[in-house]
């Protein structure tokens, strides 16, 4: 039994232009991506409006202290405390609080900056 190779049919290339449009019939995903950037650069700068509103950066570093004129000790280091949640005594909270900071009961002002 004799099998008889494939036939190939080729045509000659033209050098011509090849024009393209700018959409393809059937993919979208190009707008649609172009939706979505925009959208994202919008939200951006919607946030950068709103961040400029508060002047968040033009405030000084020490405005933002809540109790001025701390002086933290060198190698000062917070004990661990548990967070306050409303449902235990606030007075024993309290008590806790002030026998881990013993040490430090003449600073005033560190004690309001570590509560």
């Amino acid at each position: 039994m004799t099998y008889a190779a494939p036939l190939l049919h080729t045509a000659q290339q033209e050098e011509g232009q090849i024009y393209h449009s700018n959409s393809v019939a059937g993919d979208d995903r190009v707008g649609n991506l172009e939706e979505r950037l925009d959208a994202r650069i919008d939200a951006v700068q919607k946030e950068l409006k709103t961040m400029r509103g508060k002047e968040v950066f033009g405030q000084n570093v020490h405005d933002l202290f809540l109790v001025p004129n701390v002086v933290i000790p060198p190698k000062f280091k917070a004990p661990d405390f548990e967070k306050y949640k409303g449902d235990t005594c606030p007075e024993s909270h309290l008590i806790v609080y002030a026998r881990k900071m013993t040490a430090y009961k003449d600073n005033e002002p560190l004690l309001i900056h570590c509560f």
